[in-house]
């Protein structure tokens, strides 16, 4: 299996649903892969859970909207699927340090979790023409 393309494709399927509810099996699930070994190598890639990349995604975006001045703190919570609007405001309060009800007052204290990107780059091993001096000095 090729892993870099399956944590892109499980990273935009999360991005894709933020609105939905989403778990871990149905990430792995679309990437045909075992929940539990998925995890264990989104972890190690990554270093945060894919629990943790939806809920941090999710705040993020959620006190992007409530500096809208017509955004109802209930709404937002229930877009990003908190059933209560108390269990939103913990959360939101974790993440950003404060209440969702002051957002426009310190919007200095937004947190900002950007999309996870996945580059690779390979750097190291022999140098070439070290190796090659060896070889023709003899």
């Amino acid at each position: 299996m090729d892993w870099i393309q399956s944590l892109i494709k499980a990273i935009n399927y999360m991005e894709s649903r933020l609105t939905q509810d989403i778990s871990v099996g149905d990430v792995a699930g679309k990437v045909y892969a075992a929940s539990g070994n998925f995890q264990r190598v989104f972890h190690l890639v990554t270093g945060i859970t894919i629990g943790d990349y939806i809920r941090n995604r999710r705040m993020s975006l959620a006190g992007q909207e409530l500096l809208h001045p017509k955004t109802r703190i209930i709404d937002v919570a229930m877009k990003y699927q908190y059933d209560t609007q108390e269990s939103f405001s913990r959360a939101f309060s974790r993440f950003h340090g404060i209440n969702p009800s002051d957002v426009r007052k310190h919007l200095s204290m937004l947190k900002y979790f950007h999309p996870l990107s996945i580059n690779i780059m390979i750097q190291g091993g022999f140098n070439m023409s070290n190796s090659l001096e060896i070889l023709t000095s003899g």
